[in-house]
């Protein structure tokens, strides 16, 4: 079971939707839909005249529902440097227009300095560029997430093909004290493609058992299993039987204990 991402761009090569779908599980013996194929959600963006993002509109499907009911809209107001959302949240820009921080601003002012002297504010996000893909850089309070966990530096590169469109995407994490990188999750993307454009993008999980993405869980099986999942205050949100393959689940933001077969896992969806 794998879910694609289906985005859509402007003659301008701007992003104007991405909606995420599951192609459904199909009985192995019959061929019959156990679970039907969903569209779970659909992200809308509009662009001012200097092709800065003015709003960005999520919609999803609810239960049964064959219409899109909107859930987020985000508006934009204009900076000399970027532009602020209106959940308060600033996006800095470079020089070049690129983004270079992500700013929150209703967060306390906290700091820290890596080992190379750079300082930084907690919990935003900061970018850096390479030849073929960026860098995206955040210290965080990770025990406000996990119980107990030490604060960390979470690191995510992103790597593009020669015509621009995304190949790889790998997450490191670095507990505080620590001197090493832990590699979390490595994402590689395929492509089809509709009259010679690409409009759909298939997205491969490896490696890793069980692990968050963005409102979603996405477990890796090579066995069929039973999944459950819980809150962390012990209450069932979703139980279900597991083909052997890749299965996306999407959840709200949250701390979740996924068990899969016999084994549990704490994930934190953002």
């Amino acid at each position: 079971m794998i879910t694609s991402y289906i985005y859509k761009y402007s003659d301008k090569g701007r992003l104007l939707s991405l909606s995420s779908y599951y192609p459904g599980h199909k009985d192995p013996v019959t061929g019959a839909f156990i679970t039907e194929p969903k569209e779970y959600l659909v992200d809308e963006y509009e662009y001012g005249q200097d092709g800065r993002l003015l709003k960005h509109k999520t919609y999803k499907l609810d239960g049964g529902s064959t219409s899109l009911d909107k859930i987020f809209t985000y508006k934009y107001v204009m900076t000399d440097s970027g532009y602020i959302s209106n959940d308060s949240i600033e996006y800095i820009l470079d020089k070049k227009g690129r983004l270079a921080k992500l700013k929150f601003l209703k967060a306390k002012n906290e700091y820290v300095v890596d080992s190379a002297g750079n300082r930084y504010r907690v919990g935003d996000f900061y970018y850096s560029y390479f030849d073929g893909g960026y860098t995206e850089l955040r210290y965080y309070h990770r025990g406000k997430m996990i119980l107990g966990a030490p604060d960390a530096w979470v690191k995510t590169d992103y790597f593009f093909q020669k015509n621009g469109y995304p190949s790889k995407k790998v997450t490191y994490l670095k507990e505080k004290g620590e001197t090493k990188w832990k590699t979390l999750m490595h994402d590689e993307y395929a492509y089809s493609y509709r009259a010679g454009n690409p409009h759909s993008n298939l997205m491969i999980e490896k490696p890793g058992k069980v692990y968050a993405a963005d409102g979603a869980v996405v477990i890796e099986n090579e066995q069929p299993a039973l999944v459950a999942i819980y809150t962390f205050g012990g209450q069932l949100v979703e139980q279900r039987s597991m083909a052997a393959g890749i299965d996306r689940i999407p959840l709200p933001k949250g701390l979740y204990i996924v068990v899969v077969g016999r084994q549990g896992h704490k994930i934190v969806v953002r």
